[in-house]
């Protein structure tokens, strides 16, 4: 066999800068992410509920349309479209980016741990944050297109036919829809990928994030009709969302309820306080950090195996 002398010059295109290197790595899972058809499917379905919404917003603001039932006021065909109805559409796409997050997050990490992967991409220019987060932003992208961008446009599409000021007196909606929709993708992220980083197989990582869910609720409502408490709520990562962005929207408010506990046959009513706003923050940012740690402690380039 000839053996022919080969010299190799190095690249001399411009480089990637630095700060968007990781997002080579988001380009590429992007496309195998695509490449999906359930993916596909439920970002299709993502798009239902917001198009109704638009077609509502449409008929309210549209003299022409109004006067073809003849109607005076926007109010004697359809109720305001006000905090209601954009809590409801924050909760309808809240739970397609859960599905969303099931079917895209565990393989993404898991594949690359089951088959020590994570040396080919650390030995490149880098860093385990970057990894992650080159990641992630396929996911966060996403679901983005699934939760607060359809709610920015809504918003902006009614503020616009609205008029009068409407913009400026429902900033509020604006403030819970955005920042409730980055709360829950930054929980729902967080804690797929740290499932996935410690449960390397694909359909054991979507079991236990289902998991996560839907047991310990469980074991809260227990404790709170044990001890006749409202503790037990911090158990339930839905309860936790709901309070948080019903303060965000500004219709959650802690209150007090009466619950009779019977003690030997006699009847007590003891007074149960609602779950406050800061408790629901405190358990999901200790919820977050601690999935950071998880995966702080499995992303690595090596793993050391003790015999």
């Amino acid at each position: 066999m000839g053996v022919h002398e080969r010299h190799y010059t190095p690249f001399g295109g411009p480089s990637t800068p630095a700060w968007s290197r990781f997002l080579v790595l988001t380009r590429y899972a992007l496309q195998d992410v695509l490449r999906r058809r359930v993916v596909i499917l439920l970002l299709v379905v993502s798009g239902i509920s917001p198009l109704g919404m638009l077609l509502l917003i449409y008929a309210r603001y549209n003299l022409g349309f109004l006067a073809l039932f003849n109607l005076q006021s926007a109010d004697q065909l359809m109720p305001a479209i006000g905090v209601g109805v954009y809590e409801g559409l924050l909760v309808t796409q809240g739970v397609l980016a859960f599905f969303l997050t099931l079917f895209i997050a565990p393989p993404m990490l898991a594949r690359d741990l089951a088959n020590n992967g994570l040396p080919l991409y650390l030995c490149r220019p880098l860093s385990r944050f970057e990894y992650v987060m080159g990641k992630m932003a396929t996911l966060l992208w996403l679901l983005s297109c699934t939760t607060w961008i359809p709610g920015l446009l809504l918003w902006g599409l009614q503020a616009a036919m609205a008029g009068g000021g409407w913009g400026t007196t429902h900033l509020r909606i604006l403030l819970g829809f955005v920042v409730g929709s980055w709360l829950w993708m930054a929980v729902l992220a967080l804690l797929a990928f740290a499932i996935s980083a410690w449960v390397k197989w694909r359909l054991a990582a979507m079991a236990t994030l289902i998991g996560v869910f839907f047991i310990p609720p469980i074991f809260g409502n227990v404790i709170d009709a044990r001890f006749v408490t409202h503790w037990g709520k911090l158990l339930n990562l839905l309860e936790l969302m709901h309070v948080a962005c019903g303060g965000l929207f500004g219709s959650y408010t802690a209150g007090e309820s009466v619950v009779a506990v019977y003690d030997n046959g006699r009847a007590i009513d003891v007074v149960v306080r609602d779950l406050p706003q800061w408790c629901a923050w405190a358990a999901l940012s200790l919820l977050c950090a601690t999935c950071v740690f998880l995966l702080s402690r499995k992303v690595r380039a090596y793993e050391a195996v003790r015999g």
